[in-house]
């Protein structure tokens, strides 16, 4: 999974700065990470970390729940992704 990951990574890195249509909110609301405004690499990073967070939310939810309510908390993340 970490080879998957850092795949994605590289993939990510190769995408050229400022490419794409600058998003003006997420510009403004990422100002101090992103001085100068989120384009498409800016974008595809936010979201391949928020998928990575929800990803180890889910592992962790389910290995503190056991084997009760494992079916409820997968069915609850798979909704959460769609």
């Amino acid at each position: 999974m970490f080879s998957e990951y850092r795949a994605i990574t590289q993939a990510i890195e190769r995408i050229p700065s400022k490419l794409g249509n600058r998003h003006n909110e997420l510009s403004t609301y990422f100002s101090r990470e992103y001085p100068e405004g989120v384009y498409l690499k800016e974008k595809m990073k936010l979201f391949f970390e928020a998928i990575t967070r929800l990803h180890n939310r889910k592992i962790e939810v389910l290995e503190a729940e056991g084997a009760e309510g494992r079916r409820e908390a997968v069915e609850m993340m798979e909704a959460l992704l769609r």
